[in-house]
């Protein structure tokens, strides 16, 4: 065991729980959103989770395709292999691309909708209680 194994799984662990906690913190609010408003805020509350699961399907992908990357890499005549690894690589970083890429957009999209629930539903409060004062 190397002495950077420990932090790879320490920075592993730590990466988890801060995907973690958005989808929790964010699920939280569309949550209390969702509740006060209704309709189509309902459906809002999942997307945090739906950004959750690409981001651990991206990594689970990843893994699949490197382990493939490198076993296929035995295989091949020497002359091609460098390139052939380095195709077999970049397919990979595009699974954790798109992975990245969804987590935020489900991200973005749960906290400008909770966003304007929460702001709607202010401004729907305030007239209220002007107008029956």
């Amino acid at each position: 065991m190397s002495a950077q194994e420990p932090l790879s799984i320490l920075g592993a662990v730590f990466g988890v729980m801060v995907q973690l906690g958005f989808a929790v913190g964010l699920f939280a609010w569309a949550h209390r959103v969702a509740k006060a408003r209704g309709g189509h805020f309902r459906l809002a509350q999942y997307l945090p989770f739906v950004g959750l699961v690409a981001t651990l399907l991206g990594i689970c992908v990843t893994s699949a395709l490197l382990v493939s990357a490198f076993g296929h890499t035995a295989a091949i005549p020497a002359e091609h292999r460098a390139a052939q690894l380095a195709a077999d690589i970049s397919s990979a970083m595009t699974a954790t691309a798109c992975g990245l890429v969804l987590t935020v957009a489900c991200y973005l999209s749960s906290a400008v909708i909770s966003a304007l629930g929460t702001w709607g539903r202010g401004a729907k409060s305030a007239q209220d209680e002007t107008s029956s004062g």
